[in-house]
Parts: C-alpha cells; sequence; structure tokens
C-alpha cells in the first residue's frame, strides 16, 4: 500500500474526527458523557462511513473502467453500475 492509499483509506474518517472535535469544542460547555460519545459517532456516520460509500459510488459510476482495473475485475462489465448504485435485483 502506498502513501497515496493510506490518506484515501483514512481521509473521511479523518474528516469526521475534525469535524466532531469542531463540534464538541462547540459544546463543550453543555455536552455531557453521552452527548460527547453522540456527537463523535454521529460524524464519524456520516463523514466516515456515509462520504467513503458516495465516494466509492461515485467512483464506480463515472470511473468505471479505472476502479476495475484497480481492483483486478473485468473490465465493461455491467457489474460496476450495480456496485456503485448499491442494488441488487433478485432473480434477474
Amino acid at each position: 500500500m502506498n502513501l497515496f492509499e493510506i490518506i484515501w483509506t483514512f481521509l473521511f474518517p479523518l474528516i469526521g474526527a475534525v469535524v466532531a472535535l469542531l463540534h464538541l469544542a462547540k459544546e463543550r460547555k453543555t455536552a455531557d458523557a453521552h452527548r460527547r460519545l453522540e456527537i463523535v459517532l454521529m460524524w464519524q456516520l456520516v463523514c466516515g462511513l456515509g462520504l467513503s460509500m458516495i465516494w466509492g459510488g461515485i467512483g464506480h459510476l463515472l470511473f468505471a473502467d479505472r476502479v476495475a482495473e484497480s481492483i483486478g475485475w473485468a473490465t465493461g462489465s455491467p457489474f460496476q453500475q450495480e456496485v456503485g448504485i448499491g442494488t441488487h435485483r433478485s432473480g434477474s
């Protein structure tokens, strides 16, 4: 794994941590332990998970061949669209 891949792997969780710290600083006088945990978890779900899923979907939809090559899949497959949209049609 090169430095670029490491940065992209941890970029969205890091953004979530920074935003959570800013939010905690704003509520430092009023937030109890449960509220602080709620803030950290909320921003990790929104940024760490949510943004990374959106980013992955964009990659699979708009840069399908490039992503397929990078993970060892065949290019030109409609499976890329299915992964990008995140849906699965059963019985098709």
